[in-house]
């Protein structure tokens, strides 16, 4: 990732966080409890690091994108069988 988009990212980040804590000031106790579960939750999936870094990647999410179009469109021939990949590995 470029130094440039990792800039982009965290300034992304600390405007969510600001919208973060207006939207929690506003909030009644059972709300509240309700958002730290979900944080707590979100800290548990925060580990899946590479999940993240493949959705960080515009490219990559659009190689991703492409390739179920193709795989519904019919258009096998651009995959390659598993039996192929197996006899290399």
């Amino acid at each position: 990732m470029t130094l440039e988009r990792r800039a982009e990212m965290a300034g992304k980040a600390a405007n969510y966080r600001r919208e973060a804590q207006a939207a929690l000031a506003g909030l009644h106790e059972p709300q509240l409890r309700v958002a730290r579960d979900f944080l707590s939750y979100l800290r548990l999936v925060e580990s899946n690091d590479p999940t993240l870094e493949i959705m960080a990647n515009q490219q990559m999410m659009d190689d991703i994108r492409t390739s179920r179009a193709d795989w519904r469109a019919g258009r096998r021939s651009r995959f390659t069988p598993l039996e192929k990949l197996k006899r290399h590995a």
